[in-house]
């Protein structure tokens, strides 16, 4: 991974190993399916010179699909010439990709989903509920 980085320019090896947050347990380690990181939420944005940035990477606990995913439904239904007159690619199915990941990552052959949640008094409450509704997934409260 860091030799990718390295060859295309965009991260100085050093300053990923020298990162206090560079796991070297993870070296020599070979996950399930080759796969390090299974979900990801990344905000871009774009600059004043046009070019994207990432604003914020959250790799532990990515949320925000939620909102994103209902404000694709309002839009659809606000402004259905644009989406017909551009080539959007479809998020509707989102959901579907996400247990069938999750389902992926198991070595039993019918695994059991479900999204853990603080409850109903956590910010992420919504995100949750909504992504547990939308996989067809129980929504369990854990402490």
């Amino acid at each position: 991974m860091i030799d990718i980085f390295t060859r295309m320019g965009v991260v100085p090896v050093d300053m990923v190993l020298g990162s206090p947050n560079y796991r070297w347990e993870m070296v020599g380690i070979d996950p399930p399916q080759g796969v390090y990181i299974h979900i990801v939420g990344t905000d871009l944005i774009r600059d004043e010179d046009g070019c994207y940035r990432v604003l914020e990477d959250n790799l532990r606990t990515p949320s925000g699909v939620s909102y994103m995913l209902l404000n694709r439904t309002i839009l659809k239904t606000t402004f259905p010439a644009l989406f017909s007159a551009h080539q959007v690619l479809p998020v509707e199915t989102y959901p579907q990709e996400l247990l069938r990941m999750l389902r992926s990552l198991s070595t039993v052959s019918d695994p059991q989903v479900a999204v853990l949640t603080p409850g109903m008094f956590n910010s992420a409450y919504f995100e949750h509920s909504f992504l547990a509704r939308a996989m067809g997934v129980p929504l369990s409260r854990r402490e």
